[in-house]
């Protein structure tokens, strides 16, 4: 119980003082300052850019020397389609969501796209129509997705880094004291991650995820063996380059790689107006209107039913 406490109060401690060093911003609303690569919605062209500037940049550090992520950030990607996109793409409703497409966010393999086996790919395209996006239900939307859905909060302390949402009240906590996974009989919405540095590049991995997530609100998805590797670094004081594996042989041909911008952001007033009521109390109604269109529960890549699982007896 003791232990139980002092991790609590731990991360409650994180938490007030993250909220502190936030409390001076005096804008309101996200900002995001000049970054030293500015194509920050072209993900390929942020990624080449990032990867020639790190290690230029001396990042502010913690008191135990590591570099200092503490703050207000928020991503550059989207959570509509990792792939890229037109328009006119998913019809009247998608395209209001998103009027001038998307780029891919996928940086590897070159041609952004997901490298799914062919029978994956052959019947995603009826995901959408068929299955509910599980992050309508206001379920944990997994931490493939986890900087792609708005303001996020990162709370540093040498044997632990946090990172807490508007969404969902959507939390990540990975350990950095070098602790092993959890045993494989656990399977989790955001799975179970550590955290570990490689110089001044934080590297998460993660693993135990329950296969039940979505990338994003077009139906791309990935198995219950799925591992993701994160990479974060500093390419200059207000942009973290995010780049994520991801490993999955039950679902794609080889691993592939996304990349993104972290900015910081900034608020004034009441920094509790970053918990936005209504990202986390709005699901009934688009759920309702899901159910209306006579649309399931998503079952997972295990879960399909039979006719979408191929023989795996034969070669």
């Amino acid at each position: 119980m003791r232990v139980r406490g002092a991790l609590a109060a731990g991360l409650a401690a994180a938490v007030a003082g993250t909220l502190s060093a936030v409390a001076g911003a005096q804008q309101f609303g996200p900002v995001y300052p000049a970054s030293a690569c500015t194509q920050v919605k072209d993900y390929a062209a942020f990624h080449r850019c990032a990867l020639e500037a790190i290690g230029r940049f001396e990042p502010a550090r913690t008191p135990d020397g590591r570099p200092d992520m503490r703050g207000l950030w928020i991503g550059s990607g989207l959570a509509f389609d990792l792939e890229e996109f037109t328009p006119t793409q998913y019809g009247p409703e998608g395209a209001p969501a998103n009027p001038a497409g998307g780029k891919s966010h996928i940086v590897d393999p070159p041609d952004g796209r997901i490298p799914y086996h062919p029978w994956i790919r052959d019947i995603k395209p009826h995901f959408i129509d068929v299955y509910i996006p599980p992050a309508t239900g206001c379920f944990q939307f997994g931490p493939q997705r986890f900087f792609l859905l708005g303001q996020f909060l990162i709370h540093q302390q040498k044997d632990v880094i946090v990172f807490t949402t508007e969404r969902y009240h959507g939390h990540r906590i990975v350990p950095l004291d070098g602790r092993p996974h959890l045993g494989s009989a656990f399977a989790l919405w955001m799975g179970d991650s550590r955290g570990r540095w490689e110089g001044d590049t934080l590297v998460v991995e993660t693993r135990n995820l329950n296969g039940l997530t979505w990338f994003d609100q077009v139906g791309n998805v990935l198995s219950a063996n799925a591992t993701l590797e994160e990479r974060f670094t500093f390419i200059d004081a207000n942009t973290i380059h995010h780049q994520e594996t991801i490993t999955d042989p039950a679902a794609f041909t080889r691993p592939w790689t996304i990349a993104h911008a972290l900015q910081r952001s900034a608020l004034k007033g009441r920094e509790a107006e970053i918990w936005y009521e209504d990202n986390v109390e709005n699901c009934s109604d688009a759920l309702q209107s899901q159910f209306n269109l006579k649309k399931r529960w998503w079952p997972g890549l295990h879960g399909l039913a039979p006719w979408a699982v191929p023989d795996r007896s034969t070669p």
